[in-house]
């Protein structure tokens, strides 16, 4: 969702597209073709820009034209975007790694590897770390988000898993 500009993106089952919602009126403004098996959505509100993953590509939309106006490949395959809107970077989780994008140019800024099985990712912009969980272990990664040459480091802590009372 971009707050700033009252618009929701969203796939659906059985589409190749992007759906562009008004927030006000609920209506779809525009379906953008992504030509392709589409994945995940990430906005950034402070540059108007949509991230989707299509194909084992990042397309990248244009909020004002909902047009597409860069498409990023080579980075494998790719299951969830985060975008920290303070920093512009654009964070991409492959299986095992995740690419850090910057939205200024499209480029690939850097990869963190080794990571065991990821399964999702969420950023705090507030604090500058992305938050990555892990399908298989009891564990969350944490990288530190900096304007510098990102990321600086990262750390994993231990999920403290408890059952809830009967």
């Amino acid at each position: 969702m971009n707050s700033q500009a009252n618009r929701i993106y969203a796939t659906y089952s059985g589409s190749n597209s992007l759906l562009v919602i008004d927030g006000d009126t609920n209506a779809v403004v525009t379906t953008i073709p992504l030509g392709g098996q589409r994945d995940d959505v990430a906005v950034n509100p402070a540059t108007d820009r949509i991230y989707a993953i299509c194909d084992n590509n990042v397309a990248v939309i244009d909020g004002a034209t909902n047009a597409i106006m860069d498409t990023v490949s080579g980075l494998g395959a790719m299951d969830d975007l985060a975008v920290n809107p303070w920093t512009n970077l654009i964070y991409i989780n492959g299986i095992s790694e995740i690419h850090v994008m910057t939205g200024a140019t499209n480029n690939l800024v850097a990869t963190v590897s080794d990571l065991p099985s990821i399964w999702d990712l969420a950023v705090n912009p507030q604090t500058g770390r992305v938050y990555v969980t892990h399908s298989m272990d009891d564990i969350v990664s944490v990288i530190q988000d900096v304007a510098g040459p990102p990321p600086t480091y990262s750390v994993c802590l231990p999920i403290i898993m408890k059952k809830a009372a009967p």
